[in-house]
């Protein structure tokens, strides 16, 4: 109900919307329409909430096929909880890969 808060935190979204990608080649809208493109092609889409060099909120736009496992340890690279729950996501990195808390990973498919 406090206009004047809902006047900064629409500024404050506009100003972190403008470049929000952790490249700062991207806005807010050109993510959401490479996401779009990427769930046509390919089903899916991974997006990894992280900060950017100074600090700042930032996203960073992972492809599908950057997320999996070669060592068969985990399905399709989802690490699952005994309920099917997702506990982290095994990201492909040139040398090797790293496990991102399933917290910080947005999965982004058609159920």
């Amino acid at each position: 109900p406090d206009s004047a808060w809902n006047r900064r935190a629409e500024e404050l979204f506009r100003e972190w919307a403008a470049r929000c990608e952790v490249t700062g080649r991207f806005s807010f809208e050109e993510c959401q329409s490479l996401v779009c493109r990427g769930m046509d092609v390919d089903g899916e889409y991974f997006v990894l909430k992280t900060r950017d060099g100074f600090g700042r909120p930032a996203l960073q736009l992972i492809e599908t096929h950057r997320v999996g496992d070669p060592t068969g340890e985990t399905s399709d690279g989802l690490v699952l909880d005994r309920t099917g729950r997702p506990v982290s996501y095994r990201l492909l990195e040139d040398d090797g890969h790293r496990d991102i808390p399933a917290s910080s990973m947005l999965h982004i498919f058609e159920p």
